[in-house]
């Protein structure tokens, strides 16, 4: 659920998902990104942005257009195996990405999308 509590986010067994609005019970914006399910979705703690996750091994961010109030993909980003949580930071700055046979976390600052050398087991 959105920090304002009117949005939730649901993802598909198909690799969709889709942003719902709570007050009215419709879809506001549907997403086919994914090759797989979508395991997890998650909004920044601002608001501005969300994340997915999947099991084609991508995450995917996806960021408001303020001047139009709906979500536009930004960046997709591969990795070696299927992810399996991702959270952001307080400051909604950076996305913690967990993977599969990983042992480490991988830190994605989202101003330039670059990994940080936690892992080098992902590439934008």
């Amino acid at each position: 659920m959105s920090i304002d509590s009117n949005y939730l986010l649901a993802g598909g067994m198909d690799g969709s998902h889709h942003v719902l609005d709570l007050s009215s019970f419709s879809v506001l914006q549907s997403f086919q990104d994914h090759k797989k399910y979508v395991v997890r979705a998650r909004w920044s703690p601002d608001g501005t942005s969300y994340a997915t996750a999947s099991y084609d091994k991508s995450v995917c961010f996806y960021k408001s257009e303020q001047d139009k109030g709906e979500f536009r993909l930004q960046r997709r980003l591969e990795f070696a195996q299927n992810v399996e949580a991702l959270d952001f930071t307080k400051d909604s700055k950076t996305l913690i990405v967990a993977v599969r046979e990983d042992n480490y976390l991988n830190f994605v600052d989202l101003s330039s999308f670059n990994v940080l050398p936690t892992s080098s087991s992902a590439s934008s």
